[in-house]
């Protein structure tokens, strides 16, 4: 699905989605590796804001994901990313990502987790929006059969300017020696 996505949308979408394309379809099982290096614990595998709820019934809303069909086992910082990249407006995400990672990273360290450096925390992180692009990428192929055409193209619009801003297709050509 992902090189469907390519034959459709790259002429419309900025380099970078090509290029990290490409790169998830060269080298799908080193990328993959990379995705797995870290701590693991339970994720969601799907953390985009169609799948949040709010629930008011206790006073202070509650809020949870919806919608656990790809639950897995991973680094944490997958979903962190998927969220961010996939439903945070751009320019927003660009503003917040780095302190909402030092409190995500804060969240960990109060837990009395071994949460990894915040140096090894922001190159996971921008590993894993390519994760969250080729999430974006998939649904966008498949047109309107897993959600309107025009939210899978929104979230793979930023997500692809994730991946761009944070120079993800340099980072992984780097640690693949390519």
């Amino acid at each position: 699905l992902v090189a469907r996505s390519l034959e459709l949308f790259a002429d419309a979408m900025p380099p970078a989605f090509l290029e990290v394309g490409r790169l998830y379809v060269d080298h799908l099982d080193a990328v993959c590796d990379l995705w797995e290096e870290g701590e693991r614990t339970l994720l969601h595998g799907d953390s985009h804001l169609g799948n949040l709820f709010e629930d008011p019934s206790g006073g202070e809303p509650e809020i949870g994901f919806l919608d656990w069909a790809v639950i897995s086992r991973g680094p944490g910082i997958r979903d962190v990313a998927y969220y961010l990249s996939n439903s945070m407006p751009t320019e927003l995400r660009r503003s917040e990502e780095r302190a909402l990672l030092d409190l995500y990273r804060e969240g960990l360290v109060a837990a009395g987790i071994d949460a990894p450096s915040p140096e090894m925390l922001w190159r996971r992180y921008r590993m894993h929006v390519a994760y969250s692009w080729a999430a974006a990428a998939t649904t966008s192929a498949m047109g309107d059969k897993w959600q309107p055409l025009e939210v899978g193209m929104a979230s793979m619009q930023r997500a692809t300017a994730a991946v761009a801003d944070l120079g993800t297709v340099e980072l992984f050509r780097g640690e693949l020696g390519l």
